[in-house]
């Protein structure tokens, strides 16, 4: 009997929530069948099976939250192999009954099912009993950092203390991205398409990150290099509901405007519908991170953290009217506000003022140089 146990499917996670069983007690399994979806940090997952054979037992609940390494798959083989199945996983699953929207909203409200007595049937843990939990604590309602944030803190927390960031902030005339979104406006039209000013900056960001490989590159701690990527795996920040997420763009240096456009529509929604997959956010050399679509106030200058581990990460604001002087004269005008923050020991001052300059030129081009 073989005891298949969750693994740890990407990014370092600790637990995932069971979503789909594809496989039933007594079916027959080909290695690399799916057997199970789960869902971590809003990334889906589908998890194949790594033998063939007979399913004899399968542990956990749809809704349940499963830690990494945890046996819910046992799987006849057909070989001599006897691997030791540990029962205290599911000793620990019997000994609070709950429905998967009970166990949700448990943990929405940080209420521990453990310490409840369940007023349903057989001391089943209902909804009134977690909302009644919740609403007697004498304590203020807690707010449990798991799942997406629990894993950006962590990536969050890395970068603050290992790389040593430098942040440099600067302003681009948007007049050369309006005229580009105007000049692609029938074309999209027709294709039913919404190109965004982000994606106009995308595609002059990419170019520039092709020029200027020290950005465009992940770093190797344990080795102190540089790996420079070959594409541009452009990352882009998305505020999804549960915390934000980063899927990326794939060789977004070889890709039109629109079909960027195309992409930043489609991983976008699926990102706030928690439809991603590993596949989506794996692999990123830079990050693009924009508040535009969120602001009401306008955001002139911020600190963007770097996404280890990756060398550096460009945030820019929504276009907005703002005083400049143009030829020497006073105007209002439309203003992109930016700020890079790099890793200072793989690149330094020159070196961003170099790819700084390098952007402007192509944003403020007639066209938006997209």
């Amino acid at each position: 009997m073989f005891a298949f146990k969750l693994p740890d499917v990407g990014e370092g996670i600790s637990e995932a929530e069971l979503l789909e069983w594809r496989v039933a007690v007594g079916d027959q399994v080909a290695e690399g069948d799916e057997i199970a979806v789960v869902n971590t940090d809003k990334i889906t997952v589908e998890l194949p099976s790594p033998r063939a054979g007979t399913i004899r037992a399968r542990y956990g609940e749809i809704g349940e939250i499963i830690a990494v390494g945890t046996v819910i798959v046992e799987i006849d083989d057909g070989s001599d192999e006897s691997v030791e199945i540990p029962k205290a996983p599911t000793a620990a699953r019997g000994k609070v009954k709950a429905a998967p929207a009970t166990r949700r909203r448990a943990r929405e409200l940080g209420v521990d099912l453990a310490g409840l007595t369940g007023s349903g049937d057989g001391g089943a843990i209902r909804l009134e009993d977690v909302e009644a939990a919740a609403a007697g604590s004498d304590d203020a309602r807690r707010i449990p950092l798991k799942g997406a944030r629990a894993t950006a803190a962590r990536h969050l927390a890395q970068s603050v203390h290992t790389l040593a960031t430098s942040t440099t902030s600067f302003e681009a005339r948007g007049d050369g991205i309006l005229e580009c979104l105007e000049a692609a406006r029938p074309v999209a039209e027709k294709q039913g398409l919404k190109v965004s000013p982000v994606a106009v900056v995308a595609k002059c960001l990419a170019a520039v990150l092709s020029r200027h490989e020290r950005f465009n590159a992940t770093i190797d701690e344990s080795t102190n290099e540089l790996i420079v990527s070959e594409t541009v795996e452009l990352g882009l920040a998305v505020a999804a509901p549960d915390g934000l997420i980063v899927p990326v763009l794939r060789d977004a240096a070889n890709r039109s405007l629109f079909d960027l456009a195309v992409d930043i529509t489609d991983i976008t929604s699926r990102a706030r519908q928690g439809q991603l997959t590993l596949a989506d956010i794996k692999g990123a050399s830079f990050t693009l991170s924009s508040t535009g679509g969120l602001e009401e106030a306008t955001i002139i200058s911020t600190r963007p953290i770097i996404n280890p581990p990756q060398s550096a990460v460009l945030w820019i604001s929504r276009i907005v009217e703002r005083p400049r002087v143009i030829a020497g004269q006073l105007e209002a005008g439309p203003m992109l506000a930016a700020s890079l923050s790099f890793d200072h020991r793989y690149i330094d001052g020159a070196e961003a003022t170099a790819f700084i300059n390098d952007l402007v030129e192509m944003l403020e081009a007639p066209g938006g140089g997209a």
